[in-house]
């Protein structure tokens, strides 16, 4: 590729003080690669956290009352009271001996963690509780130690009704209002009451309570012990009656709660039927790959039938930031037939239930990870990460739902699937093809296109749009400012790098880079950037074709044309001009909706987008995407970059003559030459479409006009080899 007029915009190529490294830091939320670990395979519920042991057969104290001394006989009633305490410690299972005034919680922790452990192992690891249930034991730990501080009961329930019924029927009376009365139960489940004259321990709440009614205070039991449900005794402590619970015990209510749980044996993703049936077997990778907005099929095998009265959810995510209003996260019931907000129809036979999910037809494009949850009484259990069902799902051209939708089948086949190509190069009156290999289907060129569309830094929830995905595109293919994957070169100089020339083909370029963890590669030019944006789109399924503009225009400083300054004697003033001519320039079209753009431009049509480094585009080297119908019609001030393209195609070629004093008028205008032929591919074969007509109107008949200053003008011509239609 050559300049007709005046020379290639400098890119200075710096020398590194140090080889660029690859990209790090990513920030959270714009790429779809997830760590093996980040969700945990068990997720207890708050209300039902797994049962923990006695509190006494673990050492837990008996605090003192906060309250003033006591009277002069409490410390004689106190030291035989403890000694009773410690009498039916000893009678305690495990031969524990404990104090009273130490608390023992590493002990409790231990027999907890140990419990988990045990039953793990006995579950077949199924119960897999790894950080986020040591921070629920942390939680644990401070609610025994809330219990114990304020003089624990059988159940703090049961505690606090006792106080509740005792302020109610005499509030304010002398025996709450004494400092040295208070409730306690020591172990094993008995109720101490502390009065003036000493505490007395009762053999049980009911027993407490008909003796204080003889003491004139009414206590009225809200809900005796035996009334209280298991499971939610077990959030605090557990009730003694007589003898501590064994480990035995709890390990026996772990497994009555958990023997009718389903285990997940296998996940079937029927990989050659979805991708056949979603038009991606030719891609050369392991994994399942669907296209969004169609229906793919998936089977969860279980250790026992399935019923209706189990409740299995399939989990969807993608990325780190797991957050369901952003669609990364998908949870389908399996168990229902509405309310998903993918589509699911569910077939069950026997231990197998077979499922037809359709994913929204607006959906995030990536790499998507499944697990299966099982609810239970205790919590969810979750299947670990398997890479083996991890699955893409792309943009649906096929799909009239998607923004992509491309309703000619022949096209869609050209410009989503076909791996071969030509790019035009040449000149207006020697044209010549350029053959291209895409090779979005090779081998690791899908995980570098994912590779390349996560560096971008863009939002997940970004991807679910073409054109939010090609604006990324543009700007990341080339390194001008951001590290992209092609740095341009139009030296002729190539010593440090690939000569653009010798590139045939995408898949080498981003194998690459994507091996190189970012590395850009060396070097490129306007034809290389097109095609490799065009192996990047049609990988992700957006429906994309290469353009070649002969005679395109590059407007520097934005006018809308084309400013050539040329002294008395013809030739070019190279200070003075800015704006330039390629004999022929490359960018990408493809085919999506416009939901930015208001009324009759956000229908589906052909969008230019260019990622060749000339102008910046809020900030970045980027250009589009573009509404070719929008150029034709001259709707500049729509987003984005529309005068640029404009003037890319169809702007005028002004000469200026200046004299010795620097003064400058107009001498000519060329209101055809720029845009003179717009080439691509045609569909179905290596012959060429002419566009030119898709971007502006039909060249109309011009006036010739000379000025005196123009009698070297035959000069002018044959420099800048333009026609003779002056006015």
């Amino acid at each position: 590729m050559s300049y007709l007029y005046s020379d290639p915009p400098e890119l200075v190529i710096p020398e590194p003080i140090k080889s660029y490294q690859g990209r790090k830091n990513v920030p959270r939320g714009t790429t779809d690669d997830v760590a093996l670990d980040d969700l945990p395979e068990f997720e207890p519920f708050e209300g039902a956290l797994l049962p923990r042991g006695p509190l006494d057969q673990d050492g837990e104290k008996h605090k003192k009352s906060k309250g003033k001394p006591q009277g002069k006989g409490d410390k004689t009633d106190k030291t035989a009271t403890e000694g009773a305490i410690m009498d039916e410690r000893r009678e305690c299972p495990g031969g524990r001996s404990q104090n009273t005034a130490t608390v023992d919680m590493e002990g409790n922790i231990a027999a907890i963690r140990e419990d988990i452990r045990n039953m793990a192992r006995e579950m077949k690891s199924e119960l897999g509780i790894r950080e986020e249930i040591k921070q629920k034991l942390g939680e644990v730990v401070t609610d025994l130690k809330a219990t114990t501080d304020r003089s624990w009961s059988p159940s703090p329930k049961l505690n606090l009704a006792y106080s509740d019924a005792i302020e109610r029927s005499a509030p304010g009376h002398p025996v709450m209002r004494s400092p040295g009365i208070r409730f306690q139960t020591p172990p094993p489940a008995k109720l101490r009451v502390f009065f003036d004259g000493g505490p007395i321990t009762y053999e049980s709440a009911a027993e407490a309570a008909r003796d204080l009614k003889t003491r004139g205070i009414s206590v009225e039991l809200e809900k005796s012990a035996d009334e209280i449900a298991f499971p939610e005794r077990m959030r605090r402590t557990w009730r003694r009656a007589g003898a501590a619970p064994s480990r035995q015990t709890r390990q026996e209510w772990i497994k009555e709660k958990l023997q009718d749980k389903l285990v997940v044996q296998s996940v079937e993703l029927h990989k050659d039927k979805n991708k056949a049936a979603h038009r991606t077997n030719s891609f050369k990778h392991e994994g399942l790959i669907i296209r969004r907005g169609q229906e793919f099929t998936l089977t969860v095998t279980f250790d026992r039938a399935y019923t209706p009265t189990d409740k299995v959810i399939l989990e969807f995510t993608i990325g780190h930031n797991f957050l369901s209003d952003k669609e990364t996260y998908i949870a389908l019931n399996l168990g229902a037939s509405t309310g998903n907000k993918w589509q699911t129809r569910n077939t069950v036979n026997r231990n197998a239930v077979t499922v037809k999910i359709t994913p929204l037809a607006d959906c995030i494009v990536g790499k998507y990870s499944l697990h299966v949850i099982v609810v239970t009484p205790l919590g969810k259990f979750r299947t670990k990460r398997d890479p083996n069902t991890d699955f893409y799902i792309l943009f649906n051209a096929w799909c009239p739902e998607d923004g992509v939708f491309l309703n000619n089948e022949s096209q869609r086949r050209e410009y989503v699937l076909n791996e071969h190509g030509v790019i035009h190069n040449g000149e207006t009156h020697n044209v010549y093809q350029r053959p291209w290999n895409y090779g979005q289907h090779k081998r690791g060129v899908l995980e570098a296109c994912f590779f390349v569309l996560n560096s971008t830094n863009m939002p997940l929830d970004n991807r679910r749009y073409a054109a939010n995905v090609a604006r990324r595109g543009s700007a990341i293919i080339n390194s001008q400012d951001d590290n992209g994957v092609l740095v341009g070169n139009w030296s002729n100089n190539y010593s440090g790098g690939t000569a653009p020339t010798s590139w045939t083909g995408s898949a080498e370029i981003l194998l690459q880079y994507h091996h190189q963890n970012g590395v850009p590669v060396s070097f490129a030019q306007c034809w290389v950037y097109a095609g490799v944006l065009n192996t990047l789109f049609r990988c992700l399924g957006i429906p994309s074709r290469v353009i070649t503009n002969f005679n395109s225009a590059h407007d520097n400083d934005g006018n809308i044309k084309t400013d050539i300054y040329v002294n008395e004697n013809g030739n070019m003033d190279r200070r003075r001009t800015r704006d330039s001519i390629w004999n022929y320039h490359c960018w990408n079209e493809i085919w999506t909706t416009r939901r930015d753009l208001p009324g009759r431009w956000n229908a589906a049509g052909w969008q230019v987008v260019d990622s060749t480094p000339q102008e910046t585009s809020d900030g970045q080297f980027r250009c589009g995407p573009t509404s070719v119908k929008a150029i034709k019609a001259a709707e500049l001030c729509l987003p984005f970059d529309g005068p640029f393209v404009f003037a890319e195609v169809n702007s005028n070629v002004v000469y200026h003559s200046t004299n010795r004093l620097g003064q400058s008028e107009i001498v000519r205008v060329d209101t055809t030459y720029v845009g003179t032929k717009i080439y691509t591919k045609a569909v179905g074969s290596n012959g060429v479409q002419d566009l030119t007509l898709t971007y502006k109107n039909q060249e109309g008949e011009f006036k010739q006009c000379y000025t005196p200053v123009t009698k070297n003008i035959a000069n002018v011509q044959d420099t800048y080899r333009c026609k003779d239609d002056l006015y």
